[in-house]
C-alpha cells in the first residue's frame, strides 16, 4: 500500500486584488489600503512596503486576516504622488496542512497615484447656475464641477451614473435652481466613487428627454472624466419636499438632489430592483379612474 498526497501539491498563496487598485488614479489621502488573499495566511516581520515618490515610505496599523488586511498608513498620502506598494512573498505562508507550497511564489507589487491638492477647490462651474431656474440649463459645452456625491448608480444595470449636489456653502439663495445635477458615465470605465465623495470632475452638458413620466427633460453631464476625488465621508443634509406639486414642474428646482420626504405612498415599484426607483404618491394611494367611474365622466376626469 502506498500512503501519501497524491493531488499534485497545493497551489501557493497569492494576492487577489488590492485597494487601490493597480494603477488607480485620483486615491484619497486619507485611503487606507486592502490586500486580498488567495487563501487563509499567516503574515510575520516586514510583511508589506508602502512607497510614495512624495511621502516616502509609509507604516501602517494592521487589521482584518487571515484573507482580506487592512492597512491604516500612520500618516496621509501627499497630493500629486505615485506610491507603490510590495507584498514580500517570503513573509506570507498559507494555513492549510496541504503542503508545499508554504509561501507565495514572489512578491507582488502594484502601485496607485494621489490626488492633486492644489485641483481641489478651484475655480468650477456651479451646479445651480448648470441647472437654471428653467426646465433646460442655460449654458452649454463642456464645464467643471466640484461636490458632495449623493446617489451613487454607476453599474450599466442600475443607472449608469451618479448624483452630485453643491456644497452648502457654494449654494444660492435662489428657490428656483436645483442644486443637484446627475451625471451619466454609461458603460464608461471611471473611478468608483461612494456616497459621500466630494468629487471634481468634468463633463458636457446635455438634456436627456426620454423621460416616462410627467415629460420634460432631464439636465445631466455626460461623458466624465473624474479630475479628483478631494475627500470622503462628507454629509448632505437633504431638503424637504413636500407632495403633491403645488403646480406643475415645482420639482425641477429639486432635480438631482438629495430630499426628504415627511410621507408618500408607493404608487409603483417596477423600477426598483434594476434602477433603485419608485414613483411615489403625496396623496395616498392612487387609484384608476375607471375603477370609480365611467369612462370619460366628469369624476374620471377630475380623480
Amino acid at each position: 500500500m502506498l500512503e501519501g498526497d497524491q493531488d499534485g501539491g497545493d497551489a501557493a498563496p497569492s494576492v487577489t486584488s488590492t485597494v487601490p487598485a493597480n494603477n488607480a488614479p485620483a486615491v484619497a489621502l486619507n485611503a487606507d489600503v486592502t490586500v486580498t488573499f488567495s487563501e487563509p495566511v499567516d503574515v510575520t516581520g516586514t510583511w508589506f512596503d508602502i512607497t510614495c515618490t512624495g511621502s516616502g515610505n509609509h507604516t501602517a496599523a494592521v487589521s482584518g486576516g487571515p484573507i482580506v488586511f487592512t492597512l491604516n498608513p500612520d500618516t496621509d498620502f501627499s497630493a500629486g504622488e505615485t506610491c507603490t506598494g510590495t507584498i514580500y512573498a517570503a513573509q506570507v505562508t498559507d494555513q492549510d496542512s496541504n503542503d508545499p507550497p508554504d509561501n507565495m511564489a514572489a512578491d507582488y507589487v502594484w502601485s496607485f497615484s494621489t490626488q492633486g491638492g492644489a485641483v481641489c477647490g478651484g475655480a468650477a462651474t456651479l451646479i445651480h447656475d448648470i441647472q437654471g431656474s428653467g426646465a433646460a440649463s442655460p449654458l452649454s459645452g463642456v464645464k467643471t464641477i466640484e461636490g458632495i456625491v449623493v446617489g451613487d448608480f454607476q453599474p450599466v444595470a442600475q443607472l449608469g451614473g451618479f448624483f452630485v449636489q453643491e456644497e452648502i456653502a457654494d449654494q444660492d439663495a435662489n428657490p428656483l435652481t436645483s442644486e443637484g445635477i446627475f451625471v451619466y458615465q454609461g458603460s464608461s470605465s471611471i473611478t468608483d466613487l461612494n456616497v459621500g465623495d466630494k468629487v471634481r470632475l468634468t463633463g458636457t452638458i446635455s438634456e436627456y428627454a426620454d423621460r416616462t413620466v410627467g415629460g420634460g427633460t432631464l439636465t445631466q453631464l455626460t461623458s466624465p472624466t473624474i479630475i479628483a476625488v478631494c475627500s470622503t465621508g462628507n454629509a448632505v443634509t437633504p431638503v424637504d419636499v413636500t407632495l403633491p406639486e403645488a403646480t406643475d414642474g415645482d420639482l425641477e428646482r429639486y432635480e438631482g438632489m438629495l430630499i426628504h420626504l415627511a410621507s408618500a405612498t408607493v404608487a409603483q415599484n417596477y423600477w426598483l430592483g434594476r434602477y433603485g426607483q419608485m414613483t411615489l404618491s403625496g396623496s395616498g394611494r392612487l387609484y384608476q379612474p375607471t375603477n370609480q367611474y365611467l369612462p370619460n365622466s366628469a369624476g374620471a376626469i377630475a380623480l
